[in-house]
């Protein structure tokens, strides 16, 4: 049985599919194992803010959680701007993570000058849900109305 016999074709594996396949396969394969060589002896350090932590904790002896998600100062959002310009100083990317909220201030011209410079801004949930829950009721009590 060959790869063009009609059985193959049937489900769709034509001699050419199988070919690009392969080749598409390799090249994926070369292009890892190449940036693999280019990080080699470099060190991996994934750098995250949790933006809406910046207006709550600004020194190391605040405490104090105030529950206002997304309500963001500009103090925090200057500090943000700075990390991330510190960070790209030093070849790096802040990866930050915002809730909703945050997208409906009256301005993100900071939020979208640090996309711009090359530093993701990822969704942050409201709320965390229990990983170690083992019936579908237990991975967050706000899912229970």
């Amino acid at each position: 049985m060959t790869l063009s016999d009609p059985e193959h074709r049937a489900c769709g594996l034509s001699r050419r599919r199988f070919l690009l396949g392969a080749a598409a396969g390799a090249t994926a394969a070369l292009q890892a194992a190449e940036k693999d060589r280019e990080l080699q002896g470099k060190a991996l350090i994934a750098i995250t803010l949790d933006l809406e932590m910046l207006r709550n904790f600004p020194t190391w002896e605040m405490t104090h959680w105030d529950y206002e998600k997304g309500n963001l100062n500009d103090e925090a959002k200057g500090y943000t701007v700075e990390a991330c310009r510190r960070v790209k100083s030093y070849g790096g990317v802040l990866h930050n993570f915002a809730v909703g909220q945050v997208f409906e201030h009256e301005s993100v011209e900071w939020l979208k000058g640090i996309v711009a410079a090359g530093h993701p801004v990822g969704n942050h949930t409201y709320d965390h849900v229990y990983v170690l829950a083992r019936k579908h009721e237990e991975v967050q009590f706000l899912f229970r109305r």
